[in-house]
């Protein structure tokens, strides 16, 4: 999977990204980088259901820390197999968050 990123910049979730959860030792790396300056809560979530299935709403569940409440730049990763990652703002004044995903072979 190729490096990928979105970015929030009001109280909203991004797109669902998707993952490889079939990956043989699952693992994937986050990174959510806040502007300088910002004043906003974000946290991660995940969730295990099929996002291309236009019959259901995922269900998001928050990911375990670091990645499930912050208020700068955090490094983490998710060992548990799921199909998609996302970055939610929660509250917002000010600023941005970017969340980047890297998942191996």
């Amino acid at each position: 999977m190729r490096p990928t990123s979105t970015t929030v910049s009001s109280v909203a979730n991004s797109a669902w990204i998707p993952v490889n959860y079939r990956q043989s030792s699952f693992n994937v790396g986050l990174q959510v980088d806040v502007s300088a300056g910002a004043s906003l809560t974000w946290r991660i979530e995940t969730t295990s259901d099929n996002i291309f299935d236009t019959s259901i709403t995922p269900t998001a569940i928050t990911a375990a820390a670091p990645l499930d409440t912050g208020t700068g730049d955090e490094v983490g990763n998710i060992t548990i197999p799921v199909r998609a990652v996302r970055l939610a703002v929660t509250i917002h004044a000010s600023g941005s968050a970017t969340l980047t995903v890297i998942q191996g072979n």
